[in-house]
């Protein structure tokens, strides 16, 4: 889940204060949801630099005070070894709530640098169809294809018009919210892909188009097991 950066409001420190130590009191005399507030405008780096100068007891009741959103907001605002530190030194089932929330490439990888005994405890305590997917997703090498992949994803049919998959995103935008998606794809009444389109060609056109007239239709594919030379080649090819 993304966050919205809001300015940084008065919150009766002064302003040259630490972002750890506003941090850590707030945490001392309960003010949850202006800590909320307060982690919502500052910077990823300023983030990750806060969490990693509380100690590990200030940094442990941070992600216990915080609601399973708002913590999974925090993970992405950390580089991948800090969030796996933050994720392994948590209990099982406090970690598998955040960690469900994040997108499935960045749970993946956040679970792919934990120990595996604590990945597996975590995995237990998610739901059956996410440990599933995060268990796909960690068994790629990192330096594969695979390893980058996400299976996250729009498809809509090629008869479905512009304005009614902008209709469908402002639906549904709850769960589209962690996509973290430039492309949607177009698919065959059987499910094949016939196409890709991207998002800014689709909020460009004119509302009654249809996607079958927008699309890419020359696609270029890889397989998951391809190494990162492969794609790095492609990609140039293609540029």
């Amino acid at each position: 889940p993304g966050r919205e950066r809001r300015p940084n409001s008065d919150n009766g420190f002064p302003p040259n204060m630490n972002t750890w130590d506003v941090i850590a009191e707030m945490l001392e005399s309960g003010r949850t949801a202006e800590l909320e507030r307060y982690l919502e405008s500052l910077k990823p780096a300023e983030t990750a630099r806060a969490v990693a100068r509380l100690d590990e007891e200030k940094r442990e009741l941070l992600f216990k005070a915080l609601s399973p959103g708002e913590a999974a907001a925090v993970i992405l605002d950390l580089p991948d070894a800090q969030a796996a530190g933050v994720i392994e030194n948590l209990e099982p089932e406090n970690a598998a709530q955040i960690v469900e929330l994040l997108p499935d490439n960045e749970r993946a990888d956040v679970l792919g640098d934990v120990p595996e005994n604590t990945a597996s405890a975590i995995l237990d305590r998610m739901s059956p169809e996410e440990a599933r997917e995060a268990r796909q997703l960690m068994a790629y090498p990192d330096n594969t294809a695979g390893g980058l992949m996400t299976k996250d994803y729009l498809a809509y049919g090629g008869d479905w018009t512009t304005a009614r998959v902008i209709d469908d995103l402002r639906t549904h935008r709850d769960r589209y919210a962690s996509y973290n998606v430039q492309y949607v794809y177009v698919v065959t009444v059987d499910g094949g892909l016939a196409g890709i389109l991207r998002l800014r060609d689709l909020l460009l056109a004119p509302s009654d188009c249809r996607l079958s007239d927008l699309m890419i239709r020359e696609i270029v594919a890889v397989s998951a097991e391809d190494p990162l030379e492969n794609l790095s080649a492609i990609f140039h090819k293609q540029n």
